[in-house]
């Protein structure tokens, strides 16, 4: 933090406002997500620390009548070897099932093992607004679940949703497709 100061730059905020109308996570000039419990949304995606990840190209295949991609996928490898892969469901409407796989050099592969999800959608929160501001019902925290991956899982993503699926691969790999 201190030679993106010097740099210039100013302390940073990132504010996820998407289709969602999420809860605002903020990256504070302590070098620490504000969420003081370390268990932010975006803290399960990412290894909090200083260690060194690894983003890599991500490509989704669904997709509405008019050609506009429904869920973008954003895979990358954690300082703690786990592989971490965002899901984003922007159909407002439906749920869709995913099948993550991973192409390299040496064939494709896929979560094994052990995988944890969180799903954070309209079933965690949802904004009602009123004459003289609003109200959030329900208001969290985010769906927390653990499956045993293989080859052939479907992750289901409800409509609305960001989700995090983290854990280890099976075999060699490189960029990672959501279908």
């Amino acid at each position: 933090m201190p030679a993106i100061f010097a740099a210039g730059w100013q302390p940073v905020a990132y504010r996820q406002n998407s289709e969602l109308a999420a809860e605002a996570w903020h990256w504070n000039p302590q070098g620490t997500w504000s969420d003081p419990s370390g268990r932010g949304y975006f803290t399960e995606w990412v290894q909090p620390g200083s260690g060194e990840h690894k983003t890599f190209s991500a490509a989704g295949d669904i997709s509405d009548a008019a050609g506009h991609s429904l869920v973008t996928a954003y895979a990358l490898l954690r300082p703690d070897g786990q592989w971490s892969i965002l899901l984003v469901n922007r159909d407002q409407w439906n749920a869709h099932g995913v099948h993550v796989e991973f192409d390299g050099q040496n064939g494709r592969s896929f979560l094994a093992g052990p995988v944890t999800m969180l799903t954070f959608g309209s079933a965690q929160y949802a904004w009602h607004p009123t004459k003289h501001g609003g109200f959030p019902d329900p208001d969290g925290p985010a769906a927390r679940a653990s499956i045993n991956a293989a080859a052939d899982t479907i992750y289901e993503l409800p409509k609305a949703s960001m989700t995090v699926i983290r854990g280890g691969i099976a075999g060699q790999s490189g960029g990672s497709r959501a279908h």
